[in-house]
């Protein structure tokens, strides 16, 4: 049966999506969608307590599901305009593990110096993993451990999407962007 998430939906700008999955075999236990999801259709799934996170209790062969997202679509303009300080209620999103690489942070400043606003940071930062630099690589795994940012941004510069999307939550954290 259904199941509707919490928060408030259709907020000013966004549209609603449906998405139908169709898995053959997922190992993961969290469930793609759209964000912000706000209703899933799905045999064993459910939401993390607190946020808006799919996940299964058991991994499953043969999964389908459908899910409603409300999904925003800012111009450039409303982007540019958010500031450090419009942010601020959003600090927890800022945590980093005490022992978060110096020098993945400095690789953050240093890609983001020139941008002026949050928006401009968060699109410095995710332009620094295009090619030539980086390359798109499923066969990569650079696991899970403490130096696996390091080791995806100084050593391989191979990844998927799991790596590019660490690697970009870590960096803006580091530099008070919250994701």
């Amino acid at each position: 049966s259904a199941a509707h998430l919490p928060g408030p939906t259709h907020a000013p700008g966004s549209a609603l999506v449906t998405q139908e999955f169709h898995l053959a075999r997922i190992d993961a236990h969290w469930l793609p969608a759209a964000y912000r999801p706000i209703s899933i259709d799905a045999r064993g799934a459910r939401v993390l307590p607190g946020s808006t996170s799919l996940l299964l209790n058991d991994p499953l062969t043969g999964l389908s599901y459908v899910v409603q997202s409300e999904v925003a679509n800012p111009s450039k303009d409303v982007l540019e305009a958010v500031t450090m300080s419009d942010l601020d209620a959003m600090s927890a999103d800022l945590a980093l593990p005490s022992n978060f690489s110096g020098r993945a942070r400095g690789y953050a400043q240093v890609v983001t110096a020139n941008a002026q606003t949050p928006y401009d940071r968060a699109l410095a930062l995710m332009n620094s993993f295009r090619p030539p630099l980086f390359t798109y690589d499923t066969s990569v795994d650079l696991g899970t451990t403490a130096n696996a940012l390091d080791k995806f941004l100084f050593e391989t510069h191979r990844g998927f999407c799991e790596q590019y999307a660490a690697a970009f939550a870590e960096l803006a954290r580091s530099i008070g962007l919250p994701t």
